[in-house]
Formats: structure tokens, C-alpha cells, sequence
């Protein structure tokens, strides 16, 4: 494995969410403070709006770990809810209810009974609900039912809602306007910038016991970032696959080479051809001097 031979403490890239390996520019910082404040409140629901793999759901992760100890939790990782009866089900079994020959408002009135019990739940019930683009209006209907319950003045249950722009779309359903326009806050979720995706990968090789302050060179993190388009789920599959490249070929430094080879790899493309030594470029035909030193292969290849 190649943390011997970079001498890390562990794999630094990580394939699912992971709130230790998340990175936050001073944006999203804020926004995710604002987050907390709006759950420790009880101010209403909040959206986590994002591009597939930019972090929504280790956004997610970390709120739950955060108010593991306060929050009783219900947190639903894929929305795979095609009625709202389906969700209300598992909600229940979540909070201990059971739903055997129950009508739906049987399991409206149980729920109820639960979430308004303050000896069980002091604070309201902490509702997380990823991937929630794929879930049909229905569903964010009976969402809005749940977020109207009330006791004592104060909402019983705190809904977060990540997913892409289509969830917004959703909400523009005239019977969801009401429940649109008690969003305490919007967290939007964007790709890296450049200088952002360098920041990532360096971090999260220093988060596992990397001494060098820079594996992979400016002109690999440029590259990097060109393939990737600063999304981090994808940073995270290539620099990963980069240092596998790079135990294979001993390099102790990533090239710009090795990211073109990784690249390569995960797309199940040819493998680029190495940069063009000196000497060779000198013994080269003029067609071959104006090609670029490094290809996914010609057309004449083909």
C-alpha cells in the first residue's frame, strides 16, 4: 500500500462522506454556523444545495455528529421514499413506534404523541434527509406536515433537506409554499476553486502524518483540478489513484505525468504517452514536433 512508501499514518482520500476529511473555504464556514444556529434554535427547516460530489452529505455527517449528544437524530442517507406514507413509516420505526395495521393517520397521531413527549425528547427531533432531490412532491408534503407540529410555541422537529437545484425546483409546487417559505436558511454547496482543491489535497495529507508539505507538484495539482473541475468527490478518487500510480512507478513526488496515467486509469482510457525525452525530440519529423508531449492516444491509433 502506498502509505508505507509516502510514510502516512493512513489512506488521506476518502471514498465516502467524511467529516474528517471535509474542507471548508471561509464561505461555507459561515454558512454551516449559521446552519447550527438555525437547528440549536429550532428556527425551521434549512436546505443543503449543491452539484453532485461537492460534500452535501458530509455536510450532513457533520451535523449529525455534532448533535449526536442533544438531538434525538432520524437521518435518512437515500431518499428512497415514493409515497409519503413510506416516510412517515420509517420515521416512526425510527423513533421506536411501530406501523403494523396502522391507517396513515393513525401514524400521523403516533408520531405526534412521540416528537410532543418533552421527557423523551427535550429538544426537537433533528430530521436529516439526503438526497432529497429524488423525493416527489408528495413526500415534501407530508415533510411540511411533520414540520408544522407544534408544542409549547416551538416546532417539535428541525427537517435539513440536501440535495442538488432540483430540490428547489420541487418547492415551487404552489402546495409547498408554505412550507418554502419557512426555510430559515439555505446552505448552497459549490466546486473548489483551484487554489481550493490545493488546499484540499495538501490538508488532508497533512491530516494523516504527511511531513513533506507538498506529494503532488503545482503543475499535478493544476491538473488535478483541470480533470476534476474542483469537484471533491472526484478530487478524492483521483489524487487517491494518483499515489497508487506513483508507488507503482516510485516516484517520490507526483509529476504532472502521473495525474495524466491516474486520469487514464479511472476512465478506462489508453494510457497517455510519456514527455518526449530531448534526445528523441531531436530525431522527430516536424508533424511530430507540433504534436502535444503528452496524448490519450492519436486518431491514426485508432
Amino acid at each position: 500500500m502506498y502509505t508505507n512508501f509516502y510514510k502516512l499514518d493512513k489512506a488521506p482520500f476518502a471514498f465516502a462522506p467524511s467529516p474528517e476529511c471535509f474542507y471548508a473555504n471561509a464561505e461555507l464556514c459561515e454558512s454551516l454556523r449559521t446552519l447550527r444556529r438555525v437547528i440549536a434554535r429550532g428556527e425551521g427547516p434549512a436546505l443543503i444545495v449543491g452539484p453532485t460530489g461537492t460534500g452535501k452529505s458530509t455536510i450532513c455527517e457533520l451535523l449529525v455528529e455534532h448533535f449526536r449528544k442533544s438531538h434525538q437524530i432520524v437521518h435518512f442517507r437515500s431518499s428512497s421514499f415514493a409515497t409519503g406514507r413510506d416516510l412517515i413509516e420509517q420515521f416512526l420505526l425510527n423513533l421506536g413506534g411501530t406501523v403494523a395495521q396502522q391507517t396513515t393517520s393513525e401514524l400521523r397521531t403516533a408520531i405526534v404523541s412521540r416528537v410532543c413527549n418533552l421527557v423523551e425528547h427535550p429538544e426537537p427531533i433533528l430530521l436529516v434527509v439526503d438526497e432529497a432531490h429524488r423525493i416527489p412532491s408528495e413526500v415534501i408534503r407530508e415533510l411540511q406536515s411533520l414540520q408544522n407540529i407544534v408544542h409549547q410555541s416551538r416546532a417539535r422537529i428541525c427537517i435539513i433537506l440536501a440535495g442538488t437545484l432540483k430540490i428547489e425546483e420541487l418547492l415551487t409546487d404552489p402546495t409547498l409554499e408554505s412550507f418554502n417559505q419557512r426555510i430559515a436558511h439555505r446552505c448552497y454547496v459549490a466546486a473548489a476553486s483551484r487554489m481550493e482543491t490545493k488546499a484540499l489535497i495538501n490538508e488532508q495529507l497533512v491530516h494523516v502524518g504527511s511531513s513533506v508539505s507538498e506529494i503532488f507538484t503545482s503543475d499535478a495539482l493544476r491538473r488535478i483540478y483541470e480533470f476534476t473541475q474542483g469537484v471533491p468527490r472526484i478530487i478524492n478518487l483521483l489524487a487517491d489513484r494518483c499515489l497508487l500510480i506513483g508507488l507503482q512507478r516510485e516516484m517520490q513526488f507526483i509529476e504532472e505525468y502521473d495525474v495524466e496515467l491516474a486520469w487514464a486509469n479511472l476512465q478506462q482510457l489508453p494510457p497517455p504517452k510519456p514527455v518526449a525525452t530531448e534526445e528523441a525530440s531531436t530525431t522527430q519529423d516536424n508533424s511530430a514536433e507540433s504534436s502535444p508531449t503528452v496524448e490519450f492516444g492519436m486518431l491514426s491509433d485508432v
